[in-house]
């Protein structure tokens, strides 16, 4: 994917909705999850089924929001 190698993960999400395998949207997903793009990332995950990242994009996000809150 042209995309992913410029960081765009948006603009690959949007393309991989078009029509895209399996290997393309786990590639997408892990992209995005080591670009921190969580959302994105997650958005791939469950189109690949993959509920154990899917989970730790969870954990990511909820952990976020506790330390938001604990040092704002």
């Amino acid at each position: 994917m042209h995309y992913l190698s410029k960081k765009m993960y948006k603009e690959a999400y949007d393309v991989a909705c078009l029509g895209v395998t399996y290997k393309d949207w786990e590639l997408l997903a892990f992209s995005a999850l080591e670009g921190y793009e969580l959302e994105i990332s997650r958005k791939a995950f469950v189109r690949t089924r993959e509920y154990k990242y899917l989970n730790l994009i969870y954990q990511f996000q909820v952990n976020f929001l506790y330390f938001e809150n604990i040092f704002h």
